[in-house]
């Protein structure tokens, strides 16, 4: 936005900045975790907490709201508004406070607690989130020769605390591969597997593996870790990894091979054939 009048010129910009996978702060303050994971039974109470941290030596207000919260099929994070999810967590919290200034100091913390009370028919697990939100003030820099001021961005800076409710009377680990694709190098892009791994189970997985190349030998000439990703119960999530741009694969057929433990009774297989022409 600018605003002209008598020659003296504002500029203002907003920014809006979404922190979902990292506790560090982003200027002026962090949270003591992202996600926090409880077995609760129907009909059973938990209590819990987490802590906003300042990083910073001036006190701001922060604000926390109850939503719900899923995993989209990249991994990124998708909030809906409180209680539309079906597997909704957030009818059953209690929290406060909600609204608080963040004492001067770094180090220094507000706690927030919360209770999750789960009536006797809720089985199943259940999820929610909470948004810890503080709009950064702008402040203006001395004019200089021009006789303009300089606003700094004002920054909107907003954590996802995700609570993750499992069902120890319901809870069983269960997945699969419902597809596995290759994409052959080309350019700066080195060749990459895609795998759809599906938590077709009722507790939440951190799947993990490795994805290796085979030649028409049965030699593996490549191999890669799948770093261990979160998926929600019936969720599905699209994994893409990378080999190595050195990696220079003659002409030939070759094999994919993604190899999943996602810590239940067996690992997953799935593979892809391709040729490098």
């Amino acid at each position: 936005m600018q605003h002209r009048s008598c020659g003296l010129r504002v500029g203002l910009l907003a920014l809006a900045v979404v922190v979902l996978g990292s506790v560090t702060g982003l200027a002026q303050f962090g949270v003591s975790a992202l996600g926090i994971d409880f077995d609760l039974a129907p009909g059973q109470v938990f209590n819990g907490s987490f802590q906003v941290i300042n990083n910073g030596d001036t006190p701001f207000p922060v604000k926390v709201t109850l939503v719900d919260v899923d995993r989209k099929l990249d991994g990124s994070v998708k909030i809906f508004s409180v209680g539309t999810h079906e597997r909704s967590l957030s009818n059953f919290v209690d929290f406060g406070p909600t609204n608080f200034t963040l004492p001067a100091g770094q180090g220094l913390a507000v706690e927030v607690r919360f209770t999750v009370t789960l009536p006797p028919d809720a089985s199943g697990p259940h999820w929610a989130g909470f948004l810890v939100e503080s709009d950064a003030e702008a402040e203006a820099a001395p004019k200089d020769s021009s006789d303009q001021i300089t606003v700094v961005p004002k920054v909107a800076i907003r954590f996802a605390v995700q609570l993750r409710q499992n069902d120890p009377s319901t809870a069983v680990a269960d997945g699969k591969i419902v597809n596995m694709d290759v994409t052959l190098p080309e350019g700066d892009q080195p060749l990459q597997a895609s795998i759809s791994f599906k938590n077709s189970g009722t507790t939440f997985l951190r799947p993990r593996g490795t994805v290796r190349v085979i030649d028409q030998a049965g030699e593996i000439v490549a191999e890669v870790e799948i770093t261990a990703f979160r998926t929600m119960p019936g969720g599905t999530r699209q994994v893409i990894v990378s080999f190595p741009e050195a990696l220079d694969l003659p002409p030939g057929k070759y094999v994919a091979l993604a190899v999943i433990d996602f810590d239940g009774d067996f690992l997953l297989g799935g593979e892809a054939r391709f040729e490098i022409p």
